[in-house]
């Protein structure tokens, strides 16, 4: 296959601007051939190394595809799905496709970024509300071992301990954002894994440029002229969030949207609904000491990635 390549996976985080990676950066990149989404969404090959299960998974075809870039020197694969689907229970493939990579390209070279929890939390609920379909609130989006929680407690009384189901599918379970495990499953499989933060990137976008300078041995094309302050994927302000949900909630009963608006003005002074205090108190109660032994393993462990660097980010 790709033996004598050099070949480099992107497995994201999502929500670590994997985007504007793939839109403004990885592309300047010099000599080197770039495999990125949607293309890895859409082809037969790449799409089935995420999704397709055991018993219809077919290595000879993804072989037969990887054949097709062996005339070129240095491939950059970057699919943010290699590292979990984790708006919903497809989250839980991660094993298999770092199994998968491990088995087709032995020597790749990973680079992940990870994200503080309580960021990355919001960032993905912020996606899920700008759907048609993102019509649950936080506290009912992210699945956690147990239902004990004071929001199903005091809020949503009807979900028994005895129904209530932890991995269910279009929800995003808590534990997919504990990266300890994650870590060092891609660090048994593969000799270099580079790990960075998110957080790295917004402070000092040039370094990390200068850091993918070093792995890919290759220039970035006129780095002086990227825009990092340019928006690839729109997000829905804090105060907006509840006013977007009850938009996708009605939006088959009001077409015009300041008709919806009018509604909701309404719906707010009936209820006097209290989204926002609500839904930090549920970030703020429910995981707050959620992640904090996971995060300390990877500092105890992998002291090279530095999350302790962002303690208002990380729990710890």
């Amino acid at each position: 296959m790709l033996e004598d390549n050099e070949v480099f996976i992107h497995i994201g985080l999502p929500k670590t601007a994997t985007t504007f990676f793939q839109k403004e950066v990885f592309p300047r990149i010099q000599n080197i051939k770039l495999i990125q989404t949607p293309f890895t969404q859409y082809n037969e090959a790449f799409n089935s190394i995420q999704y397709a299960d055991e018993t219809i998974y077919n290595e000879d075809v993804v072989k037969e595809e990887l054949a097709k870039y062996k005339e070129f020197k240095k491939i950059l694969i970057s699919e943010e799905s290699f590292s979990g689907a984790t708006l919903s229970i497809n989250g839980l493939n991660r094993s298999q496709n770092a199994n998968r990579l491990k088995k087709l390209l032995p020597n790749a070279r990973i680079i992940l970024f990870l994200r503080g929890q309580k960021n990355i939390l919001y960032s993905m609920y912020n996606q899920y509300v700008r759907t048609h379909n993102g019509t649950r609130r936080l506290g009912l989006f992210f699945r956690f071992p147990t239902a004990n929680s004071f929001y199903f407690r005091e809020n949503f009384n009807e979900l028994t301990k005895e129904s209530f189901i932890n991995f269910l599918p279009n929800h995003s379970h808590l534990d997919l954002f504990k990266y300890y495990n994650l870590i060092k499953l891609y660090k048994s499989l593969f000799e270099k894994v580079d790990v960075f933060l998110y957080e790295d990137f917004c402070l000092n976008p040039n370094d990390t440029l200068i850091s993918f300078e070093s792995i890919f041995k290759e220039p970035i094309l006129n780095p002086e002229t990227i825009n990092f302050e340019k928006k690839t994927n729109n997000s829905v302000k804090k105060e907006q969030i509840e006013r977007q949900i009850f938009f996708n909630k009605t939006n088959f009963i009001f077409r015009k949207k300041n008709i919806a608006n009018l509604f909701f003005f309404i719906y707010r002074l009936k209820f006097n609904s209290s989204f926002l205090e609500k839904e930090t108190e549920f970030i703020n109660k429910t995981i707050k000491n959620y992640f904090k032994e996971d995060n300390k393993k990877i500092i105890q462990e992998f002291k090279e990635i530095k999350i302790n660097s962002f303690p208002e980010n990380y729990d710890f």
